[in-house]
């Protein structure tokens, strides 16, 4: 059997390493080539170009990348072409694989989409691209199912592997093997997993982070680097603002970082998920370009940006965006999670509810679904 995957970003190779181990237990001669990271690398993927070529943030992302995008989308056509798969699937990355897929699917390869656009949220008109494109979409929560059915495209709910995936370890157990303080507060950071996060949040996390300990001299602070580029900004930053910062680093273990954290400031995106998963009461915040926040202002559909607020249609976490992400309201709503008590529990009820939901087994949903559609074609 041979699978055509593309994922563009760190949280779509997860997903990806996850659906191919668990489509090689049942399949142990598979195939899988296109584009993804070292997670999927390590699964067995046969790489066709990087997966940082295709991973950009916001409108002026796009236009700064367009030729190389669209270059490596063509090479993937013809790659296709000459070895054809038995499915593509593409994860996340709508703006890329939407396009992708719909070329294949014009060939008559199967297409199958893991993780739904935001279309729910904005730039609805993209379900009838969807329709032209998916011949089956994968989605992580149970009101994108029913989206997807009034709209008449095929769909299974699968859930989230993030919830499968949890440290079972006690956050003291956690913090012993991660070598972080017993007695001490820490604050999970988390600026992003692309360099525009990291560049836009880094100053206003690290300026928060500075405010706190000046009335908090204990407390200390972890940050679980997604690659050395990322760290490399944010050490940049760190000198310039916040030198003598109590800082644990580490690489790539975000769930285990943040489960043994008492507080969360993270960029929007995945990253709330898993601290959803976690139940660790966290602040989410973002900031981008001025050109792109004025374009999705005027798109976006739901009053949130977070999805465990979106999931519940109830500001929960705490957003900050914009001019509003900054050091001093930041640090605020930091304080008001770590010395509110009913407030933290709060959240932590609301978040345990939202955990039990998307726990699903969705990796071994997910490849039962592939593998059923490949069997049905046959």
């Amino acid at each position: 059997m041979r699978i055509g995957i593309v994922a563009g970003e760190i949280s779509g190779d997860k997903l990806g390493s996850g659906l191919l181990r668990s489509l090689k237990l049942q399949v142990p001669d598979l195939v899988a080539y296109g584009i993804g990271g070292p997670e999927m690398i390590r699964e067995g993927l046969k790489p066709v170009a990087p997966m940082g070529e295709i991973s950009v943030i916001g409108i002026d992302g796009l236009l700064k990348n367009i030729v190389k995008i669209l270059k490596i989308r063509r090479l993937l056509v013809e790659h296709y072409i000459a070895d054809p798969p038995d499915v593509f699937i593409g994860i996340d990355l709508p703006d890329f694989n939407l396009s992708l897929e719909k070329r294949l699917k014009k060939l008559g390869i199967l297409t199958v989409h893991y993780v739904s656009p935001t279309v729910w949220a904005w730039r609805t008109w993209r379900i009838k691209k969807i329709k032209e494109a998916v011949d089956h979409m994968l989605v992580l929560f149970p009101f994108e199912r029913n989206f997807y059915a009034k709209h008449e495209v095929d769909v299974t709910f699968v859930g989230h592997p993030c919830a499968d995936e949890l440290p079972v370890k006690s956050k003291n157990e956690l913090r012993v093997e991660l070598n972080l303080p017993l007695g001490s507060e820490v604050v999970a950071l988390l600026p992003g997993s692309r360099k525009n996060e990291v560049l836009n949040l880094s100053g206003p996390f690290l300026e928060a982070a500075k405010i706190l300990a000046k009335l908090r001299p204990d407390i200390q602070f972890s940050i679980p680097y997604a690659n050395e580029n990322l760290r490399n900004i944010f050490l940049e930053k760190k000198s310039l603002i916040y030198p003598d910062i109590k800082l644990h680093e580490f690489f790539g273990n975000s769930l285990e970082v943040m489960a043994a954290s008492d507080a969360v400031l993270l960029a929007s995106g995945t990253a709330a998920l898993e601290a959803t998963m976690l139940r660790r009461p966290m602040i989410v915040a973002y900031k981008m370009s001025k050109i792109s926040y004025m374009l999705a202002s005027k798109l976006i559909q739901t009053p949130y940006i977070s999805m465990p607020n979106n999931l519940v249609s109830a500001s929960i976490i705490p957003e900050l965006l914009q001019s509003n992400a900054n050091g001093l309201q930041l640090a605020n709503e930091l304080i008001k999670i770590l010395d509110n008590e009913e407030y933290s529990d709060e959240i932590t009820t609301t978040l345990e509810m939202i955990y039990r939901e998307l726990k699903n087994d969705a990796n071994t949903k997910a490849a039962n679904t592939v593998l059923a559609l490949i069997q049905k074609l046959n």
